[in-house]
C-alpha cells in the first residue's frame, strides 16, 4: 500500500476515535443519542456510589437445604400414613425426626435411605435413640456441607447481579472474596439503604395452606403475619418462588398496591393442581416468613397468575418484584462494611486528574519538543494519537 493509503487510513480511523469520544466530551450536547457510543464509565473513586461488604450466612444455605429433603420426606411420610410428629433441622448440618411409634420409625429408615442417601446416620445419637426409639437423627457429611456453602456463595453472585441489573447501573462490580464474603461496588447510586433492601433481602417466597380444626397440631408451625401477629401454617410448602417467572407492580380494583406474579409452565400447572385440591380453604403467601396475605380459594385457579397483596406501597411493591424477578438468595446476607463515597469527592477527584494529565502532557511536549526538536514532536503527536485512540475504544 502506497504512503498517501496508510495516512487516509490513519486519518479515518483517528476521525472516528475523536468521533467515538464525543459524548464523553460533549455529554450535555450528547445526551440520549447513543448510536454514536456512550459516556465512558466512570468508577467509585470518580463517580462516587456505594461500596458493600457482605457475609453469606452460610450455615443457614445448609439449613435450608436440610428443610427443602425434610419437605421432600415428610410428603413421602404423608403418602405412606407414617406419623411423623417433629422434622427438624438442627445446628451442625443435623437433623431430628420423631415419629408417633417405633414401627413408624422404623418404617421412616427405609424412605430416608431411598430418597436422602445423603443423610448418614448420627453415631453420637445412638444411645440417646436407644433410650428412644420414636426418634432418629442423621447428618450431613462435611464435605457435602462444604459443597452446598461454595454452591451458596456462587449462586448468590448471581442472583446479585441480576438484582443490580434492575438498578441499571453501569459497570458495576460484584466479586466473591475469600471463601464466604461478597464485595458488591455500585457506582453512581447514593441511596445506600434503598441498595440494602433490594439486594439485601433474601425474597423465600412459599406457599402454604392454613391449617383446619382436623390438622394434627404436630403438622402447624407459628409464623408472625406483616402486622406481628401470630398466625398458624401447615408445614408442609406447596410452592416455592422456583415457580416465579416474572412478578410485576399492578392495582387492584379498589386501587390497592399488589405484586401480579407471572408462574412458569410447571408452577402454573402445581398452581392449579393445589387451588382444586382445596377450595374452601385458605391459602398463606409468606416471604422470608412473613405471612403476607392468606386469601380463601373461592375456585380452581389456571392461567398460571397469582398476585400478593399485603399494604404495599409502591416503592414497597416495586422492590418486592424486582427481588422476585431476579429470584431468591440461597442464603441470608450480613453487611459486614458499608459506606457511600459522595458524588464531590468524585467530581474533585476527576478534575484533579484533568489537570494532572493537561500539566503533564504539556511539561512532556516542551521537554521533548526543546531536547528532540522534530523528532520530538512526532514523538508527542503519536503518544495524543494514541491516547484517542484508546480512549474512543473504552467509550
Amino acid at each position: 500500500m502506497s504512503l498517501k493509503g496508510r495516512v487516509y487510513i490513519f486519518l479515518a480511523t483517528l476521525i472516528f476515535a475523536v468521533i467515538l469520544l464525543l459524548p464523553t466530551l460533549f455529554p450535555a450536547k450528547f445526551k440520549g443519542v447513543n448510536w454514536i457510543s456512550r459516556p465512558l464509565s466512570l468508577g467509585l473513586d470518580l463517580k462516587g456510589g456505594v461500596y458493600i461488604l457482605y457475609r453469606v450466612e452460610t450455615d443457614e444455605a445448609v439449613k435450608n437445604r436440610l428443610q427443602s429433603i425434610l419437605s421432600s420426606l415428610r410428603a413421602e411420610f404423608r403418602k405412606k400414613k407414617i406419623a411423623a410428629t417433629k422434622l427438624t433441622a438442627l445446628p451442625g448440618g443435623k437433623v431430628e425426626l420423631r415419629f408417633v411409634g417405633p414401627s413408624s420409625a422404623s418404617k421412616a429408615k427405609e424412605i430416608i435411605r431411598e430418597l436422602a442417601p445423603a443423610l448418614q446416620p448420627l453415631k453420637e445419637a445412638t444411645s440417646l435413640s436407644a433410650k428412644n426409639s420414636n426418634t432418629l437423627f442423621y447428618v450431613l457429611p462435611e464435605t457435602a456441607q462444604n459443597k452446598i456453602k461454595r454452591e451458596a456463595v456462587r449462586d448468590a453472585v448471581e442472583t446479585l447481579r441480576r438484582r443490580v441489573d434492575q438498578f441499571g447501573v453501569a459497570e458495576p462490580l460484584i466479586q466473591p472474596v475469600g471463601t464466604d464474603r461478597i464485595l458488591l461496588q455500585m457506582p453512581g447510586v447514593q441511596d445506600i439503604e434503598e441498595v440494602k433492601k433490594v439486594i439485601g433481602s433474601v425474597a423465600k417466597l412459599e406457599f402454604r395452606l392454613i391449617p383446619t380444626p382436623e390438622t394434627p397440631s404436630y403438622n402447624q408451625i407459628e409464623l408472625k403475619t406483616k402486622s406481628g401477629s401470630p398466625i398458624m401454617v401447615e408445614d408442609e410448602v406447596l410452592m416455592t418462588g422456583d415457580a416465579v417467572e416474572d412478578a410485576r407492580v399492578s392495582f387492584t380494583r379498589t386501587g390497592e398496591v399488589e405484586v401480579s406474579l407471572t408462574l412458569t409452565r410447571e408452577g402454573a400447572e402445581i398452581f392449579r393442581n393445589i387451588t382444586s385440591a382445596n377450595v374452601g380453604r385458605q391459602l398463606a403467601i409468606i416471604l422470608d416468613g412473613i405471612v403476607y396475605s392468606h386469601p380463601v380459594i373461592r375456585e380452581p385457579i389456571a392461567g398460571g397468575r397469582a398476585s400478593i397483596t399485603g399494604g404495599f406501597t409502591a416503592a414497597e411493591a416495586h422492590a418486592l418484584a424486582v427481588v422476585l424477578r431476579a429470584g431468591a438468595l440461597p442464603a441470608p446476607l450480613t453487611a459486614l462494611e458499608e459506606r457511600t463515597v459522595g458524588p464531590t469527592l468524585g467530581k474533585e477527584s476527576i478534575k484533579r486528574g484533568a489537570l494532572a494529565i493537561t500539566l503533564s502532557f504539556a511539561l512532556v511536549m516542551l521537554f521533548i519538543a526543546f531536547y528532540y526538536k522534530k523528532a520530538g514532536l512526532v514523538t508527542v503527536g503519536i503518544l495524543i494519537t494514541n491516547l484517542i485512540f484508546v480512549l474512543g475504544l473504552l467509550s
